[in-house]
């Protein structure tokens, strides 16, 4: 993407993901920017305004050193919002995908699946595989 001077930008989407691990690391997260499935680069926009981001919720953090970066290639819709049901194409076969942060929202996306798998309870109905794109 560019702008009219010619300057490059990224497609760049910043979310707030932050837990503790039990040796008291702190992971947090998340920036989403356009990338090639075998990128594994950090750019420093993403990460300074993952950082700015987090920062703005948690001030307190101000102090602590960054010591590690990641980056993994994560599927997601082209409408951005997650896949949550049974397919439309493949006959019981159900599908959770595109959850960003994963770290954050795995626990309770394998609840509500465990809930729509064993007890039938129902789903957010515009998260549907196969459902009409804007």
């Amino acid at each position: 993407l560019m702008d009219e001077c010619g300057k490059e930008f990224l497609d760049l989407r910043i979310g707030t993901a932050l837990c503790q691990h039990k040796n008291g690391s702190i992971i947090l997260g998340q920036a989403t920017e356009a990338a090639h499935v075998d990128d594994r680069e950090v750019s420093l926009e993403g990460l300074s305004r993952t950082a700015k981001n987090i920062l703005s919720y948690f001030p307190v953090l101000e102090q602590v050193d960054i010591i590690r970066t990641w980056a993994v290639a994560t599927s997601y819709s082209a409408d951005g919002k997650p896949v949550f049901g049974y397919s439309k194409s493949w006959e019981n076969l159900f599908m959770a995908a595109g959850f960003k942060g994963a770290f954050t929202t795995a626990p309770a996306v394998a609840n509500r699946a465990e809930n729509s798998l064993l007890n039938g309870e129902r789903y957010v109905k515009e998260l549907e595989p196969g459902r009409e794109r804007e």
